[in-house]
């Protein structure tokens, strides 16, 4: 149809027999043109979002993570890995593992294959459409008519098909099924650590483990593909998935015996099972003692002399009122201070920091707020039970009160970065500035970033690491119920309050 052939939108309502019709025509052609306003005003923000400028330390791999992150979408390890492949070809890369700070990315079609995998889960658009749908003609496949909707089918279905493989109802003679689902292999992208491939293959099954069952399932990968260093992959290497994704599909494999409550109903039938044997026995069989990693810790420091053996339980006792009103675990802060200073060396220094926590020198730092702003190395006069009183002040100060229990990577950001806090999400980098432990960082690659779970996974292995050749000394029973004594009262300067923005 020629333009003037289409009706006027000033056609008259009455006057001749074809004015309704008219109208009725000129009403149409009125919401064409908004609807083509509209179209051409949301492709023109599009292309705009669509652009992405490189900064210095991002991958492709991390970008396109962001992006389906940030509309709420989980892809698979494979998935992610064929949507990094997919924007290097968009934008012409000889190498996804290679981009340049300040290049422009062109992210529009991974935008459109993440809209259509959107439509899609939402049960807007059907995985292969119907001749005459969106994206194909009568006559036109698929396949050559729009790739796009193609590509984010296939990413859908794979999606539902690994969600579905977990399901003893799915069906095995399902060609379909077969065609899509991912591969028991993996290649090692820079920046990927092993923790990060357990972390994206648990997410894609919909499973969330905690940081003792992913340490156990790192571990586990490793054994897997012959690696004897689980921090040390490299880039290019193929990684074999099949028992890892088998094991994360299985309830009762040993990951998901890792965690802290299958540990303590282990303990408990082991202590059930002991009673038995007693009983029969005739011989008394001693409970469980609380707190194993903190009373290892002071075994430890009243071995190296930090701690004297008649002042062992005092500190306990100061520590379990202090974790008790701050609402932490007490062996999360025995791992803290095995990280921060070998496990409550009340000598521990490094010329800026000093005690079993670190308080640093320097205004609004850590020892300014304990009081001790105009002398910070004169904490290292006093002992573990002094420095405690400290540390019940500078938590006063961080505010660590919570409404539950606060967790070990806040715990340890209080005390490293404070300010970090206010970043939730465990595998987002933390604005944690200057050189810190090897352990801390992804990898433990001092060139990468720090997060929350990798905090996690370090401060474990540390204290693994640390209590692994624990003898306990003589003389250094603690007991469980003596009494918690008084707090003594510190110093009144110790109290002067002041404002808090970074690591102590």
């Amino acid at each position: 149809m020629r333009i003037d052939e289409l009706p006027s939108p000033l056609a008259r309502v009455g006057g001749s027999p074809g004015a309704a019709s008219s109208n009725v025509g000129a009403q149409a052609f009125i919401r064409a043109m908004e609807q083509a306003r509209a179209a051409q005003d949301a492709s023109s923000a599009g292309a705009a979002n669509a652009m992405r400028v490189v900064k210095p330390q991002d991958t492709l791999g991390q970008i396109v993570r962001q992006e389906i992150l940030g509309r709420g979408i989980e892809l698979d390890a494979n998935q992610h890995y064929q949507a990094v492949l997919a924007v290097a070809r968009d934008n012409q890369l000889a190498s996804p593992d290679r981009v340049k700070a300040g290049q422009t990315l062109n992210l529009s079609q991974l935008h459109a294959r993440l809209d259509q995998v959107e439509l899609i889960k939402q049960g807007r658009l059907p995985v292969n459409p119907a001749p005459g749908q969106a994206g194909t003609s009568p006559t036109t496949p698929t396949s050559t008519k729009n790739p796009t909707i193609q590509n984010a089918a296939a990413l859908a279905t794979s999606t539902q098909t690994a969600a579905a493989g977990t399901a003893k109802t799915q069906s095995a003679s399902n060609p379909s099924a077969r065609s899509v689902s991912a591969p028991d292999t993996r290649t090692v992208l820079t920046h990927d650590t092993l923790s990060q491939i357990v972390r994206q293959e648990a997410r894609g099954r919909g499973v969330q483990l905690s940081p003792a069952q992913a340490y156990k399932a790192v571990l586990s990968l490793a054994k897997d593909n012959q690696i004897d260093n689980p921090d040390h992959i490299l880039v290019g290497q193929q990684l074999k998935l099949g028992q890892l994704r088998a094991e994360l599909s299985n309830p009762s494999s040993e990951i998901y015996a890792a965690t802290e409550a299958s540990a303590k109903r282990l303990e408990k039938g082991q202590a059930k099972l002991a009673l038995v044997d007693s009983a029969r026995a005739s011989k008394p069989v001693p409970a469980p003692e609380p707190h194993p990693v903190l009373r290892q810790t002071l075994q430890r420091a009243v071995a190296r002399g930090f701690i004297p053996a008649n002042e062992q339980q005092d500190v306990y006792n100061k520590i379990l009122q202090v974790a008790n009103k701050h609402r932490f675990a007490p062996d999360d802060f025995a791992r803290l201070t095995l990280m921060e200073s070998d496990g409550m060396n009340p000598q521990a220094s490094n010329q800026r920091c000093h005690g079993i926590i670190q308080f640093c020198d320097g205004p609004a730092r850590g020892a300014a707020s304990v009081g001790y702003a105009q002398a910070p190395k004169a904490i290292l006069n006093l002992s573990v039970y002094q420095q405690l009183h400290l540390v019940d002040t500078y938590f006063d100060q961080v505010g660590l009160k919570k409404q539950g229990r606060v967790q070990l990577d806040e715990l340890y950001l209080a005390v490293l970065q404070p300010a970090a806090r206010a970043e939730t999400r465990p595998e987002v980098p933390l604005e944690i500035p200057g050189s810190q432990a090897h352990a801390l960082y992804e990898g433990r690659n001092p060139q990468g970033s720090i997060t929350r779970s990798s905090i996690v996974q370090g401060l474990l292995k540390n204290t693994l690491d640390r209590l692994s050749n624990t003898v306990k000394p003589a003389g250094s029973q603690i007991s469980s119920s003596q009494p918690t004594p008084a707090p003594q009262t510190p110093p009144a300067s110790a109290f002067q309050p002041i404002s808090y923005q970074e690591k102590m």
